[in-house]
């Protein structure tokens, strides 16, 4: 622990002697992924991407809406009413990339033969072009298609855009953003020539990735806000997407499984404090577990396929992730010693042992952040030990079943579209990377 915040303290110190202006010379495909969005969330993050400080003329805006369905058009009409001054393209797109029916395509082929055609030529879904054309030529595009999960939203912009742009930011549709977080990614990714390409939430940030930020080795280009080199994306979009493990194709992990892409390639991830964002956050203890249970499969898939690239960079990515990993199997190995052989006052002592490196953890941001809220992250230790603990093993054994992975928002039929959220919880996250060499 005090390893990692001494080198995320030199990190920090690095971000604030950073100088250089943002060359406003780069191209940037914008891509938001929306699914059942709640109206407020929605239409935050929307105005918050209209006010961005980055040259309206470099800034090429996608939302593609998982979904296409009645009750998902309410998110394409916010879009052209937000971006009505931009002459927004809007477009119901009856497939997706894959889900064009390859059984019609057969049926076509037989009967091109039977009437004696041999030089039949098989076409793609004809709304695929429309799609490509309408992002590539239009400044702010809304596209709702066939559902397919956030991976497949988060392909198709990808593969619509190519390479028509020099980078691509994501976006998740609650995300409200600072109006420079554009402008700060891009201002780091241009200060080296080499460059290629809640309290916890916030230790997660500004502690542990900000260590890693230092031996440019990240482990995870979170969803809400982070920066891509596109050309880098593009060469393994088709892999990302097609990430099977136990032989089922993966939906969640898509923000981790991009990060160990660029990590396989040799690349380095960095990350910055100054480019900001704001995400809705659980505010209910099981969609909170819900959620880190999720992100559990995930980091545990994960972890096997990083572990084959460890090699191609620091040590320091090595050691962390063989502790974070085996470190859950470490702490359940002492509680059951504990319990099995231990005295009433070991376990005190032991407990007690816990709380005190959390409450040191909870000093150390209250410093960083000047702040004493962070205080309260000294009771994470209980969540970890009564909640987080168990919640590990079971994505472990169920770590084969996909879904959406949503955070268990209720479904918009239950929403109404003019009432405020319910007291959801909004924190403020900075997770802005990119890979670099």
């Amino acid at each position: 622990m005090l390893v990692q915040s001494f080198f995320a303290f030199i990190e920090h110190r690095r971000m604030r002697a950073r100088t250089d202006p943002c060359t406003f010379t780069k191209t940037i495909g914008f891509t938001i992924s929306a699914y059942q969005e709640h109206p407020d969330y929605l239409r935050e993050c929307l105005n918050s991407i209209k006010a961005l400080k980055y040259p309206p003329e470099l800034l090429r805006i996608i939302m593609v809406v998982d979904g296409n369905s009645k009750n998902d058009e309410y998110m394409m009409d916010m879009f052209k009413e937000v971006f009505a001054d931009q002459d927004p393209g809007c477009y119901v797109w009856k497939n997706n990339y894959h889900t064009w029916d390859p059984t019609q395509t057969q049926q076509d082929v037989e009967m091109a033969t039977a009437i004696g055609l041999n030089d039949y030529v098989i076409e793609e879904d004809p709304q695929r072009k429309e799609v490509e054309h309408l992002i590539q030529t239009k400044k702010c595009v809304c596209i709702m298609q066939k559902w397919g999960g956030k991976r497949e939203v988060m392909y198709t912009a990808f593969k619509a855009l190519g390479s028509s742009v020099d980078y691509i930011q994501v976006c998740d549709s609650d995300t409200k953003l600072d109006p420079l977080a554009t402008v700060e990614l891009c201002k780091v990714l241009e200060s080296n020539p080499n460059f290629m390409s809640s309290l916890r939430y916030w230790m997660a940030f500004n502690i542990e990735r900000s260590c890693q930020s230092f031996f440019n080795c990240v482990s995870c280009i979170s969803g809400p806000l982070g920066l891509y080199r596109n050309d880098l994306l593009q060469q393994f979009l088709e892999s990302w997407y097609n990430q099977t493990f136990l032989g089922t194709h993966c939906t969640f992990g898509d923000d981790r499984h991009l990060t160990n892409r660029m990590l396989s390639m040799g690349y380095a991830t960095k990350y910055t404090a100054h480019s900001k964002c704001y995400t809705e956050t659980p505010p209910q203890f099981l969609r909170w577990l819900n959620q880190q249970t999720r992100w559990t499969k995930s980091y545990f898939r994960e972890w096997l396929y990083n572990a084959m690239w460890w090699h191609k960079h620091h040590l320091w990515m090595t050691y962390e992730s063989i502790v974070s990993g085996v470190f859950p199997f470490f702490v359940t190995a002492t509680i059951i010693q504990l319990f099995w052989t231990g005295t009433l006052w070991d376990i005190v002592w032991v407990l007690c042992c816990i709380q005190l490196i959390g409450m040191v953890k909870a000093a150390y941001a209250c410093f960083l952040r000047r702040d004493m809220s962070m205080v309260f992250m000294s009771l994470y230790a209980v969540l970890y030990m009564t909640s987080l603990l168990p919640a590990k093993y079971f994505a472990i054994l169920t770590m084969n079943k996909s879904s959406w992975g949503t955070s268990g928002v209720p479904p918009l039929s239950r929403v109404s579209v003019l009432a405020p959220p319910t007291k959801a919880s909004s924190l403020p996250m900075v997770p802005a990377f990119w890979p670099l060499r």
